[in-house]
């Protein structure tokens, strides 16, 4: 769930086959994609990020992230403690490729990069964020 204003950490929320709420969880801004490992272990969330209108000094562009929730114990038992939060920080200080464009005005790389699709492998392994 998109939070108001959308650049607040956003919702997950766990509802049963018949609508009936379940649990709830917080993750990073905009959480826009959601997708089960094919073991069922861990829900995987990119928080796409959204900046706000304008904002030339950084201020009000959240930084795009990945959230991976355990569900090892199901929906219901889910504690924000089985929630983990992967940012793109540690690219902040980096040289990147200079094919990777930084279209923000101001932004940082962790606030410019928003993760659009995760891919998971067969074996629940390993995923590719896009």
């Amino acid at each position: 769930m998109q939070t108001a204003p959308k650049q607040d950490p956003g919702t997950i929320v766990f509802y049963d086959a018949y609508g009936v709420f379940i649990n709830k969880g917080t993750v990073g801004a905009l959480p826009d994609m959601l997708t089960f490992t094919p073991n069922g272990r861990y829900l995987l969330v990119d928080n796409e990020e959204s900046p706000a209108e304008y904002c030339p000094d950084g201020a009000g562009n959240p930084e795009g992230s990945i959230s991976v929730i355990d569900l090892r114990f199901g929906a219901s038992k889910v504690k924000q403690s089985d929630v983990r939060t992967a940012d793109f920080k540690q690219f902040n200080q980096e040289n990147i490729d200079p094919s990777i464009r930084i279209l923000g005005l101001g932004a940082t790389i962790a606030q410019d990069l928003a993760p659009e699709y995760i891919a998971v492998s067969a074996d629940s392994q390993t995923a590719w964020v896009a």
